[in-house]
């Protein structure tokens, strides 16, 4: 449900979902806040990052709740704390190794659960969503000057980042079933 989740959500990045309490989910307004951590030379930066959610990632998260909706992190295999990021990467390891790990009696080419994040970019690269769309719903390049001091406020984002699931959703569905959504939109080759 992890990496179901963390595709359902564009690609975030897995520690920080992992690391999520239920009190980063706003399930009425469809949002989840992660809190992302960088630095340099000692200094740490948290920076904040709404997400919106789809009908797809709620729906995993209410499958969640029924599992871990007693515990503090939804994300949590004990109860006493979130999965910490290398369970996941060993979890991927050792289905890899099994019998299930095929497609068409072809096994499955190693990947790690960071490959989810490029994938998802990629699946938005290949339906049309810019790349600043793209960049801005995974928070890539949100540093520097300007956000820090003039765009640093979350909710003034979700409008476009509404926009850029709703895109990646339509993305994923198409994939997913294999058929493309309809829109007024021609491919020039046809």
């Amino acid at each position: 449900m992890l990496f179901k989740f963390v595709i359902a959500s564009g690609g975030q990045r897995i520690f920080n979902i992992c690391q999520t309490t239920w009190d980063d989910y706003d399930l009425e307004a469809g949002t989840v806040r992660l809190v992302h951590r960088k630095g340099r030379g000692g200094q740490s930066m948290e920076r904040p990052h709404l997400v919106p959610l789809t009908g797809r990632a709620l729906s995993i998260l209410e499958d969640v709740r029924a599992l871990n909706g007693c515990y503090t992190w939804p994300w949590t295999t004990t109860g006493k704390a979130h999965i910490v990021v290398s369970s996941p990467n060993h979890a991927v390891k050792d289905w890899l190794k099994s019998k299930y790990a095929l497609i068409a009696d072809n096994s499955i080419p190693p990947f790690s659960p960071r490959d989810l994040r490029r994938t998802c970019a990629q699946l938005m690269q290949r339906h049309g969503v810019s790349d600043q769309l793209s960049d801005l719903l995974q928070a890539h390049g949100q540093t520097g000057v300007a956000n820090k001091h003039y765009r640093n406020n979350p909710e003034a984002a979700l409008p476009e980042k509404w926009r850029a699931i709703g895109l990646f959703d339509q993305a994923l569905e198409a994939a997913l079933t294999g058929v493309m959504p309809t829109n007024n939109v021609r491919r020039l080759r046809e």
